[in-house]
C-alpha cells in the first residue's frame, strides 16, 4: 500500500465471514485488507486521491478526486473538467454506484474538501461549513443545509455515531451533536471556559407565549446562544452561500447590542463593516442590506502601494497626484475617517498600518428607533433608513491613538430617541441632543474626573456613566451625581446592565444593584472569583462573563 492514509475504516457486518474487512483511504488510492494483505480496489473513475471513506453495517461510501497531475488547471478554473466523485458499495468495494450530490457543490472545478459521516440510511457530506443530507443511503439528496443549521468546520478532528441518528463531530469550535440524522445540530457544554465578552439577554415579545428567555454571549468565536442559563449553547452563524472554490469565512462579530426588541450584531471581514439583525426564529445572522457598507480594502490597497513604491500602478489608478496635499489631507479628502487618524496612517509603519485600518473597523455602534450610530475610523456616523449614505457627526478622536492599546479604550455609545452620548479615548464626555447633529462637552460638570469611560447604558431617561473613577448619573445631562456604596466609597463598575428600572454594576469583586432613582450600591453577590467581561441580567437571575472561568450565574432572592 502506498500513498498518505487519509482515513482507516471497518464494516462490522454479520453476513461477512471471518473477521471485518478494513478499509484504507489514502492519497494514491482505495485498499481492502483481506488474506493478510491489503487489495488496491478498482474504483469507476481514475482518480486517485480518497478525500473521505465512511461505513455503516451494509454500505462502504468514499469520496475521491484527481491528483494534481490528472487536473489540467487551465479547464479546472474554467469548470471545464471534472475533478470529484461520491460512490457507494454493497459488497465490500467489489462494485460501486456513483451517488454524487449535484444540488451541492459544481461538479466542474475545484473539488471541495469533503468529509463524510454516515449512520443507517443517513449519509452527511460536508464542507466548509455546508451540508448535504441523504436519508436513503445516497440515492436522493436533500436541499443543502448552511451555517446556523449546520455546524461550523474549521477542520472536525474526529467523528462519531453512537446510535440511530445520533453523530458527534468534534473540531476547533467545540464538540457538536445531532440527535436527528443530522437535520439540527447543538453545541455540547464540556466545560470549556470562554471568555465571554458581551451579554444581552433577550427575550421574544408579541408572539402570545411565555417564552424562555435567551442569552447571547459574543466569545472569541462568534456569538453563541442559551436558553438554558448558560447549560448548553448553540452558535449564531451568519448567512454564508455554498459557493465553489472557496467559501467567505464566518465574519468576526466585535459587538452586539439591543434596541426596540431586536437584537443586532456587527462584524465583518479585515476590510468591510457588515451590520447584521440577529433572527431568533432559525438562529442566523441576517445582513441589514440596505445599510450602505464602509470599505477599507482601497485605503488599505493605497497605502500598500505606496509603502512599496508602485507608482505605476497609483498612476493608473490615478492616485498618485497628491495636488498640493500632505498624504494625511490626501487620504482625508478621500476616505471618512477622523484627522488624527489619518495623520498617523500617513506616518505609520506596515505593522501599525494594519492595526490602525483595523482598529478603525472595530468601533462602537448604536441603535434606536431605526436610526444607526457607528464609529468608522475612530469617527462617528449615522443612518436612518431611505438615506443612501451614512451622515458625518462630526465628532471624531483628537488624541493620539495608541495602535497597542486600541482594542481596550474605544468610544462608548450609548443612544435613546435622540440624546446621543459618547465617552471618547481622551477622558471627555459628549452629549447631543439632535442626534448628532450638534454636541455638548459635559465633561467640567462631571463629579469627578475622568481617564477611561468603561461602559454608558440608559435605564429610561436617566443615564450612568462608569468609567475609572465611579458611576455618575444625570437625568437631564445638566447636573451630575456620583454613586457611591454605603461607606461613601466610589466604586469602579467594569460593566453596568439594566434590567427595568433598576441598573446593575458588576465590578471586579461583586455585583451591585441600583433600585429606582437610589444613588447607593447595594452588593448582590460574592466575590466573583474571575475578572469580569460582561454582565446581562434577567429578573431575579444574573449572567456573569468571566475572563477565563466561563459565564457565572446567579439566582437572587425575592425580598
Amino acid at each position: 500500500m502506498t500513498g498518505e492514509i487519509v482515513s482507516l475504516v471497518t464494516i462490522r457486518n454479520t453476513v461477512h465471514l471471518g473477521s471485518p474487512p478494513v478499509f484504507a483511504g489514502t492519497k494514491d488510492g482505495l485498499y481492502r485488507l483481506e488474506g493478510g494483505g491489503w487489495q488496491r480496489l478498482e474504483l469507476p473513475v481514475p482518480a486517485k486521491v480518497i478525500r473521505a471513506v465512511a461505513t455503516t453495517e451494509k454500505r462502504l461510501y468514499v469520496s475521491v478526486e484527481l491528483d494534481s497531475d490528472q487536473i489540467d488547471r487551465q479547464k479546472v478554473d474554467r469548470e471545464q473538467q471534472r475533478t470529484w466523485w461520491m460512490f457507494r458499495s454493497s459488497d465490500f468495494g467489489n462494485s460501486w454506484e456513483d451517488i454524487t450530490p449535484t444540488n451541492a457543490w459544481p461538479i466542474k472545478g475545484r473539488a471541495p474538501w469533503i468529509q463524510l459521516f454516515a449512520v443507517g440510511e443517513t449519509l452527511l457530506a460536508s464542507e466548509n461549513g455546508g451540508i448535504v443530507r441523504s436519508t436513503d443511503g445516497g440515492r436522493t439528496w436533500l436541499a443543502p443545509q448552511l451555517l446556523g443549521t449546520s455546524f461550523p468546520l474549521s477542520p472536525i478532528y474526529a467523528a462519531a455515531t453512537v446510535a440511530e441518528n445520533t453523530i458527534y463531530v468534534a473540531g476547533d469550535t467545540g464538540l457538536y451533536r445531532t440527535t436527528n440524522g443530522g437535520e439540527s445540530w447543538d453545541l455540547v457544554n464540556i466545560g470549556r471556559p470562554a471568555q465571554v465578552l458581551d451579554l444581552v439577554a433577550f427575550k421574544e415579545t408579541g408572539n402570545g407565549q411565555d417564552t424562555p428567555t435567551t442569552l447571547y454571549g459574543r466569545m472569541e468565536e462568534g456569538i453563541m446562544k442559551t436558553t438554558d442559563s448558560g447549560h448548553s449553547w448553540k452558535a449564531v452563524h451568519a448567512e454564508i452561500p455554498m459557493k465553489m472554490p472557496v467559501r467567505n469565512p464566518h465574519p468576526p462579530i466585535v459587538h452586539v447590542t439591543k434596541s426596540d426588541g431586536v437584537l443586532y450584531a456587527k462584524g465583518g471581514t479585515p476590510d468591510n463593516v457588515h451590520l447584521y439583525r440577529v433572527s431568533a426564529n432559525d438562529n442566523r445572522l441576517v445582513p441589514v442590506q440596505e445599510i450602505p457598507r464602509f470599505n477599507s480594502g482601497m485605503l488599505r490597497s493605497e497605502l500598500y502601494l505606496r509603502k512599496i513604491g508602485r507608482l505605476d500602478i497609483l498612476k493608473e489608478m490615478g492616485r498618485l497626484d497628491l495636488q498640493g496635499r500632505s498624504l494625511a489631507e490626501h487620504l482625508q479628502k478621500s476616505f471618512p475617517g477622523a484627522t488624527q487618524f489619518f495623520k498617523q496612517l500617513a506616518q505609520a509603519e506596515p505593522l501599525q498600518t494594519n492595526r490602525l485600518i483595523s482598529g478603525g473597523l472595530r468601533g462602537a455602534f448604536a441603535v434606536s428607533d431605526d436610526t444607526f450610530y457607528m464609529e468608522y475610523n475612530f469617527k462617528l456616523f449615522r443612518w436612518e433608513s431611505g438615506a443612501t449614505e451614512w451622515y458625518d457627526t462630526e465628532l471624531e478622536e483628537t488624541a493620539e491613538l495608541d495602535v497597542d492599546v486600541w482594542q481596550m479604550k474605544g468610544f462608548k455609545l450609548t443612544v435613546s430617541g435622540n440624546t446621543v452620548y459618547v465617552g471618547k479615548r481622551d477622558g471627555h464626555l459628549v452629549v447631543s441632543f439632535d442626534r448628532g447633529n450638534n454636541w455638548i462637552d459635559v465633561t467640567p460638570i462631571l463629579p469627578f474626573p475622568v481617564k477611561v469611560f468603561k461602559e454608558i447604558v440608559f435605564a429610561s431617561s436617566t443615564v450612568y456613566v462608569a468609567t475609572d473613577a465611579g458611576v455618575a448619573t444625570s437625568s437631564e445631562g445638566k447636573r451630575w451625581r456620583a454613586i457611591t456604596d454605603t461607606a461613601g466609597t466610589h466604586l469602579i463598575m467594569e460593566r453596568l446592565a439594566v434590567d427595568g428600572t433598576n441598573v446593575y454594576g458588576a465590578s471586579e469583586k461583586s455585583v451591585y444593584r441600583l433600585e429606582s432613582d437610589d444613588v447607593t450600591w447595594k452588593q448582590l453577590t460574592p466575590e466573583v472569583p474571575d475578572r469580569v467581561t460582561s454582565l446581562a441580567v434577567d429578573r431575579n437571575v444574573l449572567y456573569v462573563g468571566t475572563q477565563s472561568s466561563g459565564m457565572l450565574h446567579f439566582t437572587l432572592n425575592e425580598e
